[in-house]
């Protein structure tokens, strides 16, 4: 898995990218995650944060 990077971001863009993604602009507008996605979900994000090195 590849190592995240970060930028940092202005309080201006978050407000931005907020506005941006809110209401009827969002991909998931008026859908909900099926059982077997959200397992699915569930199950890579605990093997994604299994495997990072603990510091």
């Amino acid at each position: 898995m590849a190592k995240r990077v970060t930028r940092k971001v202005s309080d201006e863009t978050k407000r931005k990218m907020s506005a941006a993604h809110k209401g009827r602009k969002n991909g998931m507008w008026k859908r909900k995650h099926s059982v077997t996605t959200k397992l699915m979900i569930s199950e890579a994000l605990r093997r994604y944060w299994q495997h990072l090195p603990k510091i």
